[in-house]
C-alpha cells in the first residue's frame, strides 16, 4: 500500500510542477519515500536486497567451494 501512496503522489507531484504548490508537494512525496525506505525492514520490498544478497553468496560458495554463513 505505501508503494501506491508513493506512485500516487509523484503523479501529483508531476501535475502540480508548474504551480505555486509544487514545494508542498514535493515535500509530501520526499516525506512518503523516506517512510518507504525507513520501513523497508518490515515489509515485503526488502526481499530485492535479501535476494541479492543470497545470489553474491551463492556465487561466492560456487568459486571457494565453501558455505557462506556456515557453522563450524
Amino acid at each position: 500500500m505505501r508503494l501506491v501512496h508513493a506512485g500516487l503522489s509523484s503523479l501529483i507531484l508531476m501535475l502540480l510542477r508548474e504551480t505555486a504548490w509544487v514545494g508542498l508537494s514535493l515535500t509530501a512525496h520526499l516525506a512518503m519515500v523516506m517512510a518507504l525506505f525507513l520501513t523497508m525492514p518490515n515489509g515485503k520490498f526488502v526481499h530485492g536486497f535479501y535476494r541479492i544478497v543470497a545470489l553474491i553468496a551463492d556465487r561466492y560458495e560456487a568459486e571457494n567451494g565453501t558455505r557462506v554463513g556456515a557453522g563450524k
